[in-house]
Order: C-alpha cells, then sequence, then structure tokens
C-alpha cells in the first residue's frame, strides 16, 4: 500500500459491527496499531496472525519507536473489550469481555511487531458476510488521534443503510473513551470541545462530511444525531480506477471465476493468501488467462516460488519476486 513500509497491507479493513460500536478506550499508538493489524487480516483466511513495521506506527528516532510501539502493546493486550449480543427472542443482553490479542511480539532490532488476534474474536474480524463495517485502510491511517480513529469506525458502521444514526451521550462516551471510570471531560461542554469537535474535525479532513447535531431536554444535552453522507461520486470514480472491487463485486468476481473453471478460482485465492499479491493483481493475473496452456504455465511459476522458499532462496518481497516469475512465464500479462 503506497505510503507504507509493512508488507501486504490491504486496502480495505473489516470489523463486524459490535467490535466496531464496542466500549474501547485506546492511545493514538494503540489505534494506530489495532489499524495496521486489521489491514494484515485477509477475508477469505482462516489466519489471525499479524505482522507490522514499526515504522508504520509513528515516526520517531533510534529507540523511542520501539517504546511507543512496545507501550502500545502492553495497553493493547491488557486492556480487554466487552462485546454486547442481546437475545432477539428474550431481548436479554450478554456482555463478553475478551482481550483483542492473543499475542503481541516485539523484537527489538527486527523492525517487525507480530502476534495474532484473540482466537475468541474470529467471528468478528474473518469471514464477515452480514452486519460488518469496512474501511479504507489509507484513510484511516492518515487519522492522528485515537478518538477520530474510534469515531470514524463507529460512524461507518451506521453508514449503510441508514446513513443517519442517534446514539445517547453516555453512549457515544462510552465508545469514544471506553467504560473505565473516571472519563476524561466529565462535563458535555468540555467533552464536545476536547474530544468530538476535533475529532470531528479529523473525519471532515479526510474529505468525509460528516455532521452532527445536539439534541436537548430542557437545556442539557441528552443524546447526538450523526448525518453520514453517501461516498461523492468523484471519490467511487477514483476507487474503481485504483482497480479496487466493492465486497459485492468481489463475491460477484469470485463467483463468475468458479464456474469459468475452478481451478483458476484456487489459484486466484492463493496468489492473495499464499504469495501475498493484491486483490486487483491477482485478478489481471485470471482475466489474462484464456487457455489451459496458460493456466498451465500460471501453475508452474507458482511452483517455482514455492519452490525458491522451500530451498531458501533469499526472497525479500514474496509478492514481487511471485510478479516477476509470472511476468517470465506470461510476457505482457502485466500492462
Amino acid at each position: 500500500m503506497t505510503g507504507f513500509v509493512t508488507e501486504n497491507l490491504h486496502e480495505l479493513a473489516f470489523q463486524h459491527n459490535k467490535l466496531a460500536r464496542a466500549p474501547m478506550r485506546l492511545t493514538n499508538v494503540e489505534a494506530r496499531i489495532f489499524a495496521l493489524c486489521l489491514a494484515c487480516l485477509h477475508q477469505e483466511s482462516q489466519e489471525l496472525t499479524i505482522e507490522v513495521n514499526v515504522k508504520d506506527v509513528g515516526q520517531a528516532r533510534n529507540g523511542e519507536a520501539y517504546e511507543r510501539v512496545r507501550d502500545g502493546c502492553k495497553g493493547l493486550t491488557s486492556n480487554p473489550v466487552q462485546i454486547e449480543t442481546v437475545d432477539s427472542q428474550s431481548g436479554l443482553r450478554t456482555y463478553v469481555t475478551t482481550p483483542l490479542f492473543a499475542e503481541l511480539r516485539l523484537e527489538e532490532g527486527s523492525g517487525l511487531l507480530t502476534g495474532s488476534f484473540n482466537e475468541k474474536l474470529r467471528q468478528h474480524l474473518l469471514q464477515l458476510k452480514q452486519e460488518f463495517t469496512r474501511c479504507e485502510v489509507q484513510t484511516l491511517l492518515t487519522l492522528k488521534s485515537a478518538y477520530a480513529h474510534r469515531l470514524y469506525w463507529v460512524l461507518k458502521s451506521w453508514e449503510k443503510p441508514l446513513g443517519t444514526v442517534t446514539l445517547d451521550r453516555q453512549e457515544l462516551r462510552d465508545m469514544l473513551q471506553g467504560r473505565e471510570q473516571p472519563q476524561s471531560y466529565p462535563l458535555w461542554a468540555d467533552f464536545k470541545r476536547f474530544i468530538l469537535e476535533p475529532a470531528m474535525k479529523e473525519l471532515q479532513g479526510v474529505d468525509w462530511d460528516v455532521q452532527y447535531q445536539e439534541k436537548r431536554r430542557g437545556r442539557t444535552v441528552t443524546s447526538v444525531t450523526f448525518t453520514i453522507p453517501v461516498e461523492k461520486p468523484e471519490r467511487v470514480e477514483r476507487i474503481q480506477k485504483a482497480g479496487k472491487l466493492s465486497p459485492e463485486e468481489a463475491e460477484q468476481y469470485k463467483a463468475a471465476l468458479k464456474s469459468k473453471y475452478q481451478p483458476l478460482y484456487e489459484q486466484y485465492m492463493r496468489m492473495q493468501l499464499d504469495f501475498k499479491l493484491t486483490e486487483p493483481q491477482a485478478r489481471q493475473v485470471c482475466d489474462a488467462i484464456a487457455s489451459l496452456d496458460m493456466y498451465n504455465k500460471l501453475t508452474k511459476a507458482l511452483y517455482d516460488v514455492q519452490l525458491a522458499r522451500v530451498n531458501n532462496v533469499p526472497i525479500k518481497n514474496l509478492a514481487a519476486y511471485t510478479v516477476n516469475l509470472i511476468k517470465e512465464a506470461l510476457p505482457g500479462i502485466f500492462k
């Protein structure tokens, strides 16, 4: 992804709505680590493992970067998230409290943060088919404050189909600050000035014209109604030009590829999961395969990559190495 050192970040990050809306207290560093870790996950994979380059967490000199990341890891692993579910028949609520990560490992000198999300959160992170929130990672990682990160996820979770949501004042506080007491800025005027307004300004600064209106009972603010705009046409056009598919288009493409030739679909998924190609790259390869001979050449190229890995051939960038071998096998496939 442009502008980031971490390899193979995905263009979109996903969470189940329940996780996106869960009360969560994060520091700025923790919010950035969390976003980068989400960008490591692939929706069609079974893997909850992550690998993030420390440089992407924030600019710092000497050992400061490791100290910042170390402190962020400590906060993320020691501060559990609480997810609420409601029984559709009885209306009774269940609160599940669990850590976000099973492990975060930082080895000084490696430049990498590795680990895995908590297995208990698998249903909230992978194979999401409904009631999920997706965010453009490039946009998410331009946000500087943890409150902007949290508000972005919360409001995105109501972007479609409603486009509007009214949140109780305390509910909004909990989503942005967590339920730990005492919360910062207990007076609404201070919360608005130091948390809500700066976060709103950041969201509007990434070309997302979300607005809000306070609801009052007498002189007391009781709730906040947010108006969440539909993506601007020029923004959608830019995404399409970049070769991205919407989740709906991606599902349609995979279904069409399966019906066309099941083995080619399997290679399409392998190129992303095992060889770390981006979805547009894998799709470009599959779209160019027009004969059994071309398919066999692709299979041979991927086999050669696997053979090189088994024989410990130095491969600095797996995706780039794979693309080069595919280019050699199928000249002109990448334009």
